[in-house]
């Protein structure tokens, strides 16, 4: 293994943004999808952008500084699963496309 990284948690919030930004892209890819079946929508119900700059070490130390060490509650846990599907289904179509379905099986 190489050398230890001096924050313990660096690793944590590394692959959170990773899954964080992973799905971000499938929900861009899905609303996409969803807004290019539906021509009469002009304007996407929702924007997903992300508020952390990779490139930005000041951003990130800043996350990272500002973020308790605790683990997230039962209660926030439930919450953003609840916003996050809830989002999910409201920007789902009627009439899905095969890629659409396949799309939100492999995200969820």
């Amino acid at each position: 293994m190489g050398a230890e990284n001096p924050n313990p948690f660096q690793a944590l919030f590394q692959t959170v943004e990773r899954f964080s930004n992973c799905v971000q892209t499938h929900l861009a890819n899905f609303t996409q999808q969803a807004h290019r079946s539906l021509p009469t929508k002009k304007n996407p119900v929702i924007s997903i952008s992300s508020s952390i700059n990779a490139e930005s070490p000041a951003t990130n130390t800043h996350f990272l500084v500002k973020k308790p060490a605790a683990p997230v509650t039962k209660e926030e846990l439930g919450r953003a699963t609840w916003t996050f599907l809830h989002t999910l289904a409201a920007q789902y179509p009627e009439n899905p496309t095969r890629q659409q379905k396949k799309d939100v099986k492999e995200l969820v």
